[in-house]
């Protein structure tokens, strides 16, 4: 049997038949969807202790770094007399 070509899509294209049919076959083009395999995610569980301990070391941290900084700029002033 011939076809002609009536329409060109993207990766599709609609033919017609050019003699008579005698038999009509039906494609199913629907996308079928693809199963998803689920990642497994390896969340680390965050102890609130550790999490709070860490935190508080943290500030700690920071204070001191600040305390320091104003001590040295301190003594710098003293020793230099700027």
């Amino acid at each position: 049997m011939r076809f002609k070509t009536v329409a060109v899509f993207d990766n599709y294209e609609v033919v017609e038949p050019t003699e008579p049919v005698k038999r009509i076959e039906v494609i199913d083009i629907r996308r079928q969807p693809v199963e998803q395999i689920p990642d497994k995610q390896y969340r680390r569980k965050v102890n609130k202790k550790k999490y709070d301990r860490e935190s508080t070391i943290s500030a700690i941290f920071a204070g001191v770094t600040m305390s320091l900084f104003v001590i040295w700029m301190c003594v710098t002033w003293l020793i230099f007399g700027y």
